[in-house]
């Protein structure tokens, strides 16, 4: 579906260097009997429907933890990065203005009402981890963002909620306390196994400390 019938990519590969993770949700069935054929369901929806080209978000996290690819890399079979040089990552789709050098990752689910569970959450802080070890970024730094492409530029948290770019809820405000805001939405703490017993860890804490 990502190719046309000349087989030309509907999305041509794009390498940038990595400036920021973002964290969506993917506002489709929180308890989901075949979360595989959800991720085939976006894919349809945000390549074809939406005229994406592709799957906009790098990586799904279903409710047990598994790990999709989403956006295709390259032909060298690692998700997310490809190109010439060391943890450049394909362009996709997921932040309307700022998606070049901005890898995204979305849990399956809708969190507006309910909060992920601790399978998705470990594997969440996992990748996180991993990312920003990766790209050598401060999981719980701040991240002056220029998009290498069109020159829109904003100060936003390394790992941050998509509603901390735009103007949307995405991933939920179940990260947070009722009190909190945008901005400190990844200081609640989150219980999980990848926390070793410490549930007032925060995910930037956790994602910190893999």
């Amino acid at each position: 579906m990502r190719f046309v019938a000349d087989g030309t990519n509907r999305y041509p590969d794009a390498y940038y260097p990595v400036q920021a993770l973002t964290v969506h949700h993917s506002v489709t069935r929180t308890t989901d009997p075949d979360p595989a054929a959800t991720v085939r369901s976006i894919y349809f929806d945000q390549t074809i429907t939406r005229n994406f080209g592709d799957l906009g978000y790098h990586l799904l996290i279903d409710e047990a933890g598994t790990v999709y690819e989403g956006r295709s890399s390259g032909s060298d079979g690692e998700p997310v990065f490809g190109g010439t040089a060391l943890a450049q990552m394909n362009n996709a789709a997921h932040v309307a203005r700022y998606n070049a050098g901005n890898v995204g990752v979305a849990l399956l689910g809708d969190f507006t009402d309910v909060a992920p569970g601790r399978a998705a959450v470990d594997s969440l802080i996992k990748v996180l981890a991993i990312l920003s070890a990766v790209c050598n970024l401060d999981p719980r730094g701040r991240t002056a963002y220029v998009n290498p492409v069109s020159g829109a530029a904003r100060n936003v948290r390394t790992i941050s909620g998509h509603r901390d770019w735009a103007a949307t809820e995405c991933p939920s405000g179940r990260w947070t306390s009722p009190t909190s805001t945008s901005s400190n939405v990844w200081s609640s703490p989150v219980s999980s196994p990848a926390l070793a017993g410490t549930p007032q860890t925060t995910l930037l804490e956790a994602v910190e400390s893999r």
